[in-house]
């Protein structure tokens, strides 16, 4: 049954609209009564989806109900809330382990992962009036925006069969997770001087990969470069010529094509989206682009400032009690995490 026009409006206002998963959103819903209610029930609800379509064979679809809780703000003996203004402040702790926020629209495909916070008031079972909204979550892939400098060394066969030698690379990014038009600092050093050939070349490319799962398990495998870069080296055999000179390379987490800030990392149960830099090298014609590596890279999504509406300038609601809710596998429906892979 629709919302009762008139008799009363509702809406909510959130601290922060984006935040990362496992922390607290602290909200408030705004209430103004023209007419008091019997029965009362104001029941607030968070709620997660995924949606995906692309096409495989045929027009494929996945959806999945990532998360879906409610509770009511008022005592359940409350008989009449009267006429009036009054504001309810509360807070929703939300799991740790649900995935990010997402939207794509492509091509091939269509995905999204959302999640919004609803409140409804009620009058027995008849719906009075109802808002939302929408949450950002960024997934929690330890994803702290900290400076790790993790170090990534691999060595490769680089001649013929004869006379085989090994070039050594190492390489690292100053962090591990980016914002959308930020730039990743790659710093990449090579040992030659066991290698039998020369080193012409090493390229580095930034790849994103969506994964989409339709509802019977059909998987669309989408492949982008975001970035890359062929850099000439030409460090003769035998020789480390780059010692105590790495080669330093900005890489820009922004694509013309691709709107980054909407495909951010997350991994659900039918939307994935995972960034990695790849690390090659040239040897010459016998051996020309092996790959050596790849540096996984998490892209974060920006907060997202959503325009909310403003109280009328005599607003004077009543003040009530802050309630603390906490989403948990117990008093909600969310999603099995135990099986998901991203290979």
């Amino acid at each position: 049954m629709g919302a009762k026009q008139g008799r009363g409006h509702i809406f909510i206002g959130t601290d922060n609209s984006t935040v990362i998963a496992g922390q607290v959103i602290n909200c408030t819903a705004h209430l103004l009564l023209n007419d008091k209610i019997k029965s009362p029930n104001i029941e607030i609800a968070f709620i997660g989806k995924e949606q995906a379509s692309f096409q495989g064979d045929g027009l494929k679809r996945g959806k999945n109900i990532i998360i879906q809780f409610s509770q009511s703000l008022l005592e359940k003996n409350l008989r009449v809330l009267e006429t009036g203004a009054y504001s309810f402040p509360f807070s929703l702790q939300i799991p740790v382990d649900i995935p990010g926020s997402f939207k794509a629209s492509m091509k091939r495909f269509e995905a999204s992962i959302e999640y919004s916070v609803k409140v409804e008031l009620k009058e027995g079972r008849e719906l009075i009036c109802k808002n939302k909204a929408l949450v950002t979550v960024e997934q929690a892939i330890d994803s702290g925006r900290h400076s790790i400098l993790k170090t990534h060394v691999e060595g490769i066969v680089c001649c013929d069969c004869v006379n085989k030698g090994r070039c050594g690379i190492t390489a690292h990014v100053d962090k591990h997770a980016y914002l959308p038009e930020e730039s990743a600092k790659l710093w990449i050093d090579v040992d030659n001087s066991k290698s039998n050939r020369n080193l012409n070349a090493v390229g580095v490319m930034l790849w994103r990969v969506i994964r989409l799962i339709s509802n019977d398990r059909e998987v669309g495998l989408f492949k982008k470069c975001i970035f890359s870069n062929n850099i000439k080296v030409k460090i003769p055999a035998k020789r480390n010529s780059l010692t105590n000179k790495e080669i330093c390379i900005e890489i820009p987490i922004s694509n013309k094509d691709s709107d980054i800030e909407q495909c951010v990392t997350t991994i659900g149960k039918t939307v994935q989206c995972r960034y990695f830099i790849e690390v090659s090298t040239d040897f010459g014609r016998c051996m020309s682009r092996v790959v050596e590596f790849e540096i996984p890279l998490i892209v974060a999504p920006k907060a997202i400032h959503v325009a909310l509406p403003s109280a009328p300038e005599d607003w004077s609601p009543i003040e009530m009690p802050r309630s603390s809710l906490f989403v948990t596998s117990q008093n909600a429906s969310i999603i099995d995490r135990s099986s998901l892979t991203f290979n």
